[in-house]
């Protein structure tokens, strides 16, 4: 999780504990290698929750529609800093 929040807060420095319940959520859903499940799946018993694809201008409300489009954005830079940081452990 603290990766998670350090790829973020590189950027987003101001606004981390905002994106706090995605940070949750990534941990939650993550594939655990000593467990050989999330801890989601060992604490409900059932397979993770899916997240589905934003499609920009598919909310009739405007507001709504910004959030998922920033969070859209987020996701997908948190997934390209993650990919980073796990090359630079990897070398």
């Amino acid at each position: 999780m603290e990766t998670y929040l350090r790829c973020f807060a590189s950027e987003k420095q101001h606004q981390w504990a905002h994106w706090l319940p995605l940070a949750e959520w990534w941990y939650n859903t993550t594939y655990n290698e000593a467990t050989k499940m999330a801890p989601y799946e060992a604490i409900y018993g059932q397979q993770l929750p899916s997240v589905i694809t934003y499609l920009p201008g598919t909310s009739r409300v405007q507001a709504k529609d910004s959030l998922l489009q920033s969070h859209y954005i987020i996701l997908a830079t948190l997934k390209d800093n993650l990919a980073m940081a796990q090359n630079c452990m990897k070398q």
